[in-house]
């Protein structure tokens, strides 16, 4: 899978005409370092989704967490469903 880095990269170069490992001009080299995609919607898009992941994973970890603390009983498991639903329902899931 590419990083999103690689992904941005391969899109230059692709734009530009290089190929694989084709070493790039000088000017080409200027461009590249002075880009600066982070205005643009889809790198928006992108990031959001980075974001979500990132906060989907430390809500799993959440829990893992809660589950591992002593006894499973009703409070806990109430509030692992609270914790799952929350996220569910930010990030356009259904609770």
């Amino acid at each position: 899978m590419l990083t999103f880095s690689s992904c941005l990269r391969h899109a230059f170069f692709e734009g530009a005409g290089y190929g694989d490992l084709e070493r790039i001009s000088e000017e080409d080299q200027k461009r590249w370092v002075k880009y600066d995609p982070s205005e643009l919607a889809p790198f928006k898009r992108m990031q959001a989704a980075i974001d979500a992941h990132d906060e989907l994973l430390a809500g799993l970890r959440a829990i893992i967490d809660r589950a591992d603390n002593g006894e499973l009983g009703t409070s806990k498991v109430q509030d692992m469903r609270r914790i799952a639903a929350a996220l569910l329902a930010k990030h356009g899931g259904a609770a």
